[in-house]
């Protein structure tokens, strides 16, 4: 009569299962603490931002403006927030609070890029464009010039198609 004793010695095989149902788990809860953000109460919108498409976040009241992209530890490759002013003006922009390396896309009323800022973690130095801006792209560092934008190319703000996110 064999014995189940809970401490007796297990088979390889079921040794290498539960790892792999322990590895599974641990993966899973990861995967889940590394969700990105995204903020479900903004607008989005795609904006075709050189050869790419960026899903950007609205932020066009004050308080959005405010809070920006603060706090957030991770953010979607192709995602992004547009911050929207009317009437446009110079803007600064910092980074206090804020988690991810971050390239700003200042853009004119007409959609010409007029300035990218590159904008590193934590860092409370002003990046303002060298002239009025009707908007501000925010996406991950590097996006612009992996999308072949550069200073001088437009950009087609169009935020009539904008959504409210999918739960």
């Amino acid at each position: 009569m064999k014995s189940r004793n809970p401490t007796a010695k297990r088979s390889p095989r079921a040794a290498i299962v539960l790892f792999a149902v322990v590895a599974l788990l641990a993966f899973a809860g990861f995967a889940r603490a590394a969700e990105v953000e995204v903020n479900k109460d903004l607008l989005t919108v795609g904006l075709k931002v050189g050869h790419k498409t960026l899903t950007v976040e609205i932020a066009q009241t004050p308080e959005t403006r405010r809070v920006g992209l603060m706090n957030r530890q991770s953010m979607p490759e192709d995602h992004g927030m547009i911050f929207v002013f009317d009437p446009p003006q110079v803007v600064g922009f910092w980074m206090r609070n804020t988690y991810i390396p971050l390239s700003a896309a200042f853009v004119a009323e007409d959609g010409t890029v007029v300035h990218i800022a590159h904008m590193k973690p934590h860092d409370e130095s002003q990046h303002s464009p060298p002239s009025a801006v009707r908007y501000v792209i925010e996406a991950n560092d590097g996006y612009f010039a992996k999308a072949g934008v550069a200073v001088g190319d437009k950009i087609d703000v169009d935020l009539s198609k904008a959504a409210a996110p999918s739960p």
